[in-house]
């Protein structure tokens, strides 16, 4: 599949108009590992300000070390959520090796570290 033949004679007329009848409707599933620093979630509001994505709905999907309690973690996102202003759900709470996360965890102390220091 390609673009209609006919575009290529006058794509400053055809692009234009085909772009404006794409509209997206369903979901922006994110998958969030809870040490990641948030930038999906930036992301993911900002491609929802654009008029194909805006009437999608954000669905996240946590990915945390085992031994959290998966209720507590909701709850503090869904108010996080709400002081930040970002309409999204908290589908699951998908919980793994704390070895797996060790790469993401230790970058995300640094950068703790990095902003107490000022550095």
């Amino acid at each position: 599949m390609g673009w209609p033949w006919y575009w290529k004679n006058n794509p400053s007329k055809h692009v234009p108009e085909f772009l404006s009848t794409i509209h997206q409707a369903g979901y922006i599933d994110v998958w969030w590992i809870k040490h990641d620093g948030g930038l999906l979630l930036l992301i993911t509001h900002m491609l929802k300000k654009h008029k194909v994505w805006r009437h999608c709905h954000v669905r996240l999907h946590l990915i945390t070390e085992t031994g959290v309690n998966v209720n507590h973690l909701k709850k503090r996102m869904h108010m996080l959520l709400q002081r930040i202003n970002i309409s999204a759900s908290v589908e699951d709470v998908i919980q793994v090796d704390t070895a797996s996360l060790l790469p993401y965890m230790q970058i995300s102390r640094e950068r703790e570290r990095n902003e107490v220091t000022g550095a």
